[in-house]
């Protein structure tokens, strides 16, 4: 990975967030100039134009490990150095967690839109509805159903009501029959 695919990992992710990720080359011959009056850029010259290989194969078969992705490597760094304090926090900073939040609630999106383009392309099939057809009939017979509902629990109650009257009219009568009973008895 290059200097320039690196700052280019780290301006995707940290640009948003307010930070300014230099992602243009300098030319070798300015190198070799800037590197007469800066000792640091002096020893970066000798470094310039050499291409680095890795083999990591072995690490893979002997010990089994998979080494992680190495943009995700960058951009875990980047997020250390700055809760650390050793890069100073900028007002939009939003953290390592958000960062990945926002990556998942994108691809859900994304998902859900290629849904929405693959139900939309499917013809219907045997009758089959596309959701939103049938949901005003839906909400018509849930609605008659609630309603009738009502209307049954309040019958019920009337009814229940008019067993109570009937019973305590059937009890009064059946003291009123007894008082009478009662009276030429006792004369």
């Amino acid at each position: 990975m290059w200097m320039r695919d690196i700052a280019q990992t780290l301006a995707k992710v940290f640009k948003q967030q307010g930070y300014n990720v230099p992602t243009t080359n300098c030319p070798n011959p300015m190198l070799y100039i800037a590197g007469l009056f800066d000792k640091g850029v002096k020893m970066i010259i000798p470094q310039c134009g050499k291409i680095h290989k890795f083999d990591n194969s072995r690490m893979k078969n002997v010990l089994g490990i998979e080494p992680r992705d190495a943009k995700d490597t960058l951009i875990d760094m980047a997020y250390s150095l700055i809760e650390a304090g050793y890069i100073k926090r900028s007002k939009k900073y939003k953290g390592p967690h958000a960062a990945a939040e926002e990556a998942q609630e994108q691809e859900k999106k994304e998902a859900e839109k290629k849904e929405g383009e693959e139900s939309e392309e499917k013809p219907k099939e045997n009758g089959d509805v596309k959701e939103g057809e049938g949901d005003d009939l839906k909400k018509e017979t849930e609605g008659e159903t609630d309603d009738k509902a009502e209307i049954k629990k309040e019958e019920e109650e009337k009814k229940s009501e008019e067993k109570k009257d009937e019973k305590s009219e059937d009890k009064s009568e059946d003291k009123k029959d007894e008082k009478t009973e009662e009276t030429p008895a006792e004369k």
